[in-house]
């Protein structure tokens, strides 16, 4: 399956299960989460040779659609640094992405959930090796605890792929793993 394939298979499903699940009326889908996470970007050391892996933070709102669904904007930075270059040359690397993030939770057990994931983002490079932006994919899971009825922390572990061609013909793919504080709001 290429990238366009999945794009358009991802822009078909999203909304259908959005109505499907906004077809489930009840308290949730009036509310509102903002997201603060840090965590850790292990990046392909193939596709962007030289590129250390690094921590990363990234920032999120969403929105809940129902009680086993939600839509996130997220952006995250991955710090990173290239290594062998020559004394004097900025290493610094930066791997910046911005993504619409949809959730799909399992009930909760004992204050936890589960969820599983699907990402559609804009990956943006800036380093001394590449200045672009890409397309990027991405799934995973997690799983989530409620504290109180508006504080939650969230684990989270994913699979990203992008369309950076630094080395033509390659592509990347990184595992992020966050963790981090939500605060949920609305009625």
């Amino acid at each position: 399956m290429n990238y366009r394939q999945l794009l358009l298979a991802v822009l078909l499903l999203v909304p259908g299960v959005i109505i499907a699940q906004t077809a489930e009326q009840d308290q949730w889908d009036e509310y509102w989460e903002a997201s603060i996470h840090t965590g850790y970007g292990f990046l392909d050391d193939g596709a962007r040779p030289g590129v250390d892996d690094g921590p990363l933070l990234a920032l999120s709102i969403s929105r809940f659609f129902s009680r086993n669904f939600s839509l996130s904007f997220e952006i995250e930075r991955i710090f990173s640094d290239t290594a062998g270059l020559p004394p004097g040359v900025d290493d610094n690397f930066e791997l910046n992405t911005a993504s619409l993030m949809g959730r799909f939770y399992t009930p909760e057990h004992s204050g936890f959930r589960g969820f599983g994931l699907v990402a559609i983002g804009l990956t943006d490079h800036s380093g001394v090796i590449a200045e672009s932006s890409n397309l990027s994919f991405a799934f995973g899971g997690g799983v989530r605890y409620q504290w109180t009825d508006r504080f939650s922390s969230r684990l989270q572990l994913l699979y990203r792929r992008d369309t950076d061609t630094i080395i033509p013909g390659n592509r990347a793919a990184d595992i992020v793993l966050t963790t981090g504080l939500n605060y949920r709001w609305g009625n």
